[in-house]
């Protein structure tokens, strides 16, 4: 579920290709809806007002949305506003967030700053440069915030883990607190019914007349910004030609896909027939899930930091954020062989795919005497592949069955 609900945020490429569910694509959408089921957007300005008995899925640039959400909404953009009602789980990333929902599950947030100025029933996560919790705010089930700089000023019941530069806590905590962190500042009149355990350089600044119920308890501990690289010198006196590099980079990125064609052969070739179908839209979808890729790894990786669980389970999310755009550049190769030497549609055998596949990909290296060529071109067939990748996911083959004798 974990994983799905990052994709769905990511990218919507699941819903997207869900015939259930609407589906509104354009450059701007400025609507108004009154729907019992799910929503999926995919535009360039997303305006949204009214109800959704459903889900929303919503991916954008410039979004705003103000409606009363039934279900759970994942939505990325630029900057994004979000404001009505949510009854499920909310999960934004994007640019800049200003959240003022009603929410009645969790809240996951990640953005370069994250203002959250409503309350929320459930636990609330978030990642970015700044994240503000207002004075409107108040969690019902604890907080786990990792930032450059966070404030909290509305209340919190339950206990708050909080990991940044510079924390300060102007509100109310019932709950214990936990920081890792540079600074933190408990300002007059704040409130923590708990322990504030606090692991840092730096012992907390606690201001005349904030109370901690619990008392502090203090651990020196080198915070890891203060680790200065400076004096780290690396010399690499050895540098193989790049026709030595070029052949490295094709074999390795052709046995991957060796290995992923005879892994799941049914399944890379729906993905070269989900390309064929949607020439413009699948690299489209794989350059907006690539282009937040650093966003979905960051909230994934502060998710699974939550829990004890969650840590052991780091070392696979980052090799599976590996493998996935590994394996998409080989797959828009396969793509792009497919529609060139199968014209007909009348589908290759695995052998004339591997010959195509590679063709491609010597190709594609070929690009790089010129090197924005090669960007250009690395860019290009890792899109095809991740897009026609994500339209690929849960699709099955037909089931046959045999008329009765």
């Amino acid at each position: 579920m974990f994983l799905k609900k990052l994709i769905l945020a990511a990218g919507l490429a699941v819903a997207l290709a869900a015939p259930a569910a609407a589906q509104v694509i354009g450059g701007s959408v400025n609507m108004t809806v009154d729907r019992d089921d799910d929503l999926s957007i995919f535009a360039g300005e997303v305006d949204v007002r009214g109800r959704i008995g459903g889900e929303l899925r919503a991916i954008g640039g410039d979004m705003n949305v103000d409606a009363d959400i039934g279900g759970d909404a994942n939505i990325v953009g630029g900057d994004v506003h979000v404001s009505g009602t949510v009854g499920g789980d909310l999960s934004v990333a994007g640019g800049e967030l200003d959240i003022t929902a009603v929410v009645s599950g969790d809240a996951d947030l990640a953005g370069g700053v994250v203002h959250l100025n409503s309350p929320v029933s459930g636990r609330v996560s978030a990642a970015g440069g700044l994240v503000e919790l207002d004075t409107g705010f108040s969690g019902g089930n604890g907080i786990d915030l990792a930032a450059e700089r966070m404030i909290i000023r509305g209340t919190v019941s339950g206990n708050a883990d909080l990991t940044g530069d510079d924390v300060t806590i102007e509100g109310t905590i019932n709950g214990d607190v936990e920081t890792y962190a540079d600074y933190v500042r408990i300002a007059p009149g704040a409130s923590i019914t708990g322990v504030l355990r606090h692991r840092g350089p730096n012992e907390p600044d606690v201001g005349a007349g904030a109370t901690i119920g619990g008392g502090v308890e203090y651990t020196n501990a080198i915070y890891i910004d203060d680790i200065d690289f400076d004096g780290l010198d690396l010399d690499l006196d050895f540098v193989p030609a790049a026709p030595v590099i070029g052949a490295f980079f094709v074999g390795f990125y052709f046995l991957l896909f060796m290995l992923a064609s005879a892994l799941m052969p049914k399944g890379v070739t729906r993905l070269v027939g989900e390309f064929r179908s949607r020439p413009v839209v699948a690299p489209l979808i794989g350059f907006v899930t690539w282009a937040f890729w650093p966003i979905i790894f960051a909230v994934g990786t502060v998710l699974l930091s939550i829990t004890i669980v969650g840590i052991l389970l780091i070392p696979f999310w980052l090799l599976a954020v590996a493998l996935v755009l590994s394996l998409s550049y080989p797959f828009g190769a396969a793509a792009i062989g497919d529609l060139v030497f199968n014209r007909k549609g009348a589908g290759l055998g695995l052998g004339m795919r591997l010959l195509t596949t590679l063709g491609v990909l010597v190709l594609a290296a070929a690009l790089w005497i010129q090197p924005a060529l090669g960007v250009i071109g690395w860019c290009v067939l890792t899109w095809i592949g991740l897009g026609a990748w994500l339209f690929a996911l849960g699709k099955r083959e037909p089931i046959v069955t045999q008329p009765a004798a």
